[in-house]
């Protein structure tokens, strides 16, 4: 959504922080780099019916609830209220967001002239490295955070230096 609004809005959009986002799908080279799973996931992404993603998305859902609180890392109501929520709606809102990805979105990174900052970890499983890095290559004004280590969420010590560069304007 912040390239999209980027590249439809170079008025209004100054400079892009970008944290561990799903990069240019369609740019030669960036879906090389998923896995063979992860490019058949982009695939059924674009092809399958909502009503299969849905499926596909509570299940995942469900699953990731059990395994969390067999884990007890799903201790508290408030850490569950975004799963409950999730399937209360049929996961409606994964799916889709699942099919804007993998779809064209109608712009390429070449139209997003603000400054654009990434932010990623080297080994991030959710989003490979390498799909962000050749991604950027094609961004006119990236300036990259790679960060080694494994991860998909952001630390404080990220936060804390996406507010610094973004309170810098450039």
């Amino acid at each position: 959504y912040a390239y999209a609004c980027a590249a439809g809005m170079p008025d209004r959009v100054s400079h892009l922080a970008i944290l561990s986002g799903v990069p240019f799908l369609h740019v030669p080279g960036v879906l090389d780099a998923y896995s063979s799973e992860g490019r058949a996931a982009y695939d059924r992404y674009r092809t399958a019916s909502d009503a299969d993603l849905r499926d596909e998305f509570q299940a995942f859902c469900q699953n990731a609830v059990a395994r969390l609180i067999e884990s007890r890392e799903l201790d508290s109501d408030r850490m569950r209220e975004p799963f409950d929520t999730v399937l209360r709606h049929d996961a409606a809102g994964p799916a889709r967001e699942a099919r804007l990805q993998a779809r064209d979105w109608g712009f390429g990174p070449a139209e997003i002239t603000c400054p654009v900052d990434i932010w990623h970890f080297e080994g991030d499983e959710m989003v490979p490295f390498e799909a962000a890095r050749h991604s950027a290559m094609h961004l006119p004004k990236a300036a990259t955070h790679f960060t080694a280590g494994a991860g998909h969420i952001a630390t404080e010590d990220m936060l804390s230096e996406m507010a610094v560069v973004l309170a810098r304007g450039t």
